[in-house]
């Protein structure tokens, strides 16, 4: 698990820089990290790994709605670099692997919410 985080964080500093802050208060930055860290986490495990995964359970075992939950959730999430592919789809199965062993949706939420601040610290400092 620490060595697909490591490897989103490096692939993915890319995307968001400081730079992109340069201009902006105290108070919008504030704003813009704690969505990305704890609304947008918390926002997407219900939506993908409860409502669509809940959705497809019903139809097709574990596997295929794995596959199928994680496939969706990664064209949501490519950002026109085929790079997205070594952090998203990782991340994709440890958040499916804890969903399906835990059903705790606190736990995920967790692991996606410490996920986003380690890439957005990781961001700031290259």
């Amino acid at each position: 698990m620490f060595f697909s985080v490591i490897l989103y964080i490096i692939l993915y500093s890319t995307f968001i820089k400081i730079d992109n802050f340069i201009g902006y208060n105290f108070i919008n930055v504030i704003l813009y990290a704690s969505s990305f860290c704890l609304l947008a986490p918390i926002g997407e495990e219900l939506y993908f790994r409860f409502v669509i995964w809940n959705i497809f359970s019903k139809r097709f075992g574990y596997i295929t709605t794995s596959v199928l939950t994680l496939l969706i959730w990664y064209i949501l999430h490519y950002e026109s670099n085929i790079k997205t592919i070594f952090g998203i789809v990782p991340l994709g199965f440890i958040l499916t692997y804890i969903r399906i062993k835990t059903e705790n949706i606190f736990i995920r939420s967790f692991v996606h919410a410490w996920n986003n601040i380690a890439f957005l610290i990781i961001a700031f400092i290259f």
